[in-house]
């Protein structure tokens, strides 16, 4: 004899499917928060070496300009 499905039964069973789900969304969550973290990093840090160089040329033409000007 084939058993009735009821929608508690399969309130159930959808329940049951879910269980864990969050704490899974959650780790994969934060990964890549992780992620896009170290991606940021390195953004600030190549561009923080670009302004470094910057600086260093000005410094640079600025002695150049100082000699020429003397």
């Amino acid at each position: 004899m084939k058993k009735k499905m009821t929608i508690e039964d399969l309130a159930v069973i959808t329940q049951q499917g879910f269980v864990g789900l969050e704490d899974r969304v959650n780790k994969r969550f934060d990964n890549v928060e992780g992620r896009l973290d170290r991606i940021e990093n390195t953004l600030y840090l190549r561009h923080d070496n670009r302004l470094d160089k910057i600086e260093d040329k000005l410094l640079q033409i600025q002695v150049i300009l100082g000699k020429k000007l003397e």
